[in-house]
């Protein structure tokens, strides 16, 4: 039989389950996947063996056989084995990344440790994958972003992956894209959501969801860094596999890079639209995302939109800030008001400028580990040097704004750094001249994309 060229006559490892209740999972798996017992067989064993081993009548199965039977029907070889115990695992697992995605993350490490002892019990290898994706996801919720770079690692580096496998391997991807733009590595960011993209390319039965989230994603890097004609293509593709909510978060996306295209009609339809659906479901953070995007629009074409724009500066929220804000609502606030800020500095309307930097100075005592407070301290010290003219008081506010950045090689700290460095009486080195020059052409090139960026939605995974 060809069955015997995948084994020696010495390999007798043989499950003791039920013979009977495994053909019967191999029955209802093939019937399930849309598989003949011909096609099944093919290439593996004859239609008699295979029939024999569905109808339970033999004595001995071979774990030889199950493993090629699985690999074929392309499930783990748990669920032809013991369905009960892999719905048991399925469920056990799901409900963990369920309490990590709600935050509950003490019993989520509680149970994931009882999780990965069970894996090892039963030597149940297939559910590494979902072990080492929810201790990942758990280690990024806590920001502990080491660990959870080694995890996703891990999950990446399994070799002869399942469908499932594969899915997982492209959100770990995802997530470390995320990781990257977080720390401010755009270019390992990108580096990482291509090879996410690869995995899809190469991979015809990648999710939907992963379709969505790798174009969603190099959208949102490539604007990051003004490449928006290839950031417009992906943002187009994602919409392909887009529908409510997230067609409208992809719209907001596009809006933004219709303004700095030099579109604003279409980005005022794009933003209109967002503004209705967000505000029919409720949906408090997307909409503040997008009054800050229309503010954004108002700003760069004031001459085309100086009603709307003076009826915004009228009502825009920022006194939400004074009162209690609740925690996960409190960026998109700090957000609004770091651009009405921005905008007012290059104004020259330092008397606004000064009351909305109270009101977010303020606000950094009760959020104190929320990492937008840097931009509050640095937007500070820009205020100092543009209207007071007080270094020492400068310096004060741009060593505030480095706290919130120490673990991080992001262009933000680099900013902060040079302008420290300003205020230091050395003689100019190479490594000043450098960075001047960086300095420059930064300011040139990207200081209007700033606001914008502060305006691009989180990376998904």
């Amino acid at each position: 039989m060809e069955t015997e060229k995948h084994y020696s006559e010495h390999d007798t490892e043989f499950f003791e389950f039920s013979s009977k209740k495994i053909g019967e999972n191999i029955r209802a798996i093939r019937k399930r996947k849309g598989m003949t017992l011909r096609e099944l067989a093919e290439g593996l064993f004859s239609l008699g063996k295979l029939s024999n081993i569905e109808n339970g009548t033999l004595k001995r199965i071979y774990k030889k056989d199950i493993e090629l039977i699985a690999k074929r029907l392309d499930v783990p070889i748990i669920e032809i084995i013991d369905e009960e115990l892999y719905a048991k695992f399925k469920t056990y697992i799901k409900k963990i990344k369920n309490l990590i995605s709600l935050g509950d993350l003490r019993i989520a490490k509680k149970r994931l440790v009882a999780f990965r002892k069970q894996i090892e019990k039963h030597n149940l290898e297939e559910f590494l994958a979902d072990y080492y994706f929810a201790i990942g996801h758990l280690n990024m919720k806590r920001k502990n972003y080491n660990f959870a770079i080694t995890y996703f690692t891990y999950l990446i580096n399994i070799s002869e992956a399942s469908d499932h496998e594969v899915d997982l391997k492209i959100r770990a991807y995802n997530a470390l894209s995320y990781i990257h733009y977080d720390k401010g590595g755009i270019s390992k960011a990108i580096g990482c959501a291509n090879e996410a993209l690869y995995f899809v390319h190469n991979n015809p039965n990648a999710s939907i969801y992963n379709k969505l989230n790798v174009n969603f994603n190099l959208c949102i890097y490539l604007t990051s860094v003004a490449h928006l004609d290839a950031a417009i293509q992906y943002g187009n593709n994602s919409l392909k596999y887009t529908e409510g909510g997230l067609k409208y978060v992809t719209q907001l996306m596009l809006a933004l890079i219709q303004i700095s295209n030099g579109e604003p009609e279409e980005a005022y339809t794009n933003l209109e639209e967002c503004h209705n659906y967000f505000e029919r479901e409720d949906v408090i953070k997307n909409l503040m995302l997008t009054i800050q995007c229309k503010y954004y629009l108002f700003k760069v074409y004031p001459n085309k939109y100086d009603k709307e724009l003076e009826a915004m500066e009228d009502s825009l929220p920022h006194e939400a800030l004074r009162e209690d804000c609740p925690e996960h609502l409190f960026p998109m606030y700090l957000n609004l008001c770091h651009t009405f800020i921005h905008f007012a500095l290059k104004e020259k309307r330092y008397s606004d400028v000064e009351e909305q930097l109270k009101i977010c100075l303020d606000s950094v005592e009760r959020f104190p580990k929320e990492r937008l407070n840097f931009k509050t301290y640095h937007l500070y010290a820009t205020f100092v040097r543009e209207n007071k003219g007080n270094k020492m008081l400068e310096k004060f506010f741009l060593e505030k704004a480095l706290t919130f950045l120490e673990n991080e090689s992001s262009i933000p700290k680099a900013l902060i750094l040079h302008e420290l460095g300003e205020l230091e009486e050395t003689s100019p080195s190479s490594y000043k001249k450098a960075s001047d020059i960086f300095y420059g052409a930064y300011q040139h090139t990207f200081s209007m994309l700033a606001p914008l960026r502060s305006m691009l939605p989180e990376p998904r995974y």
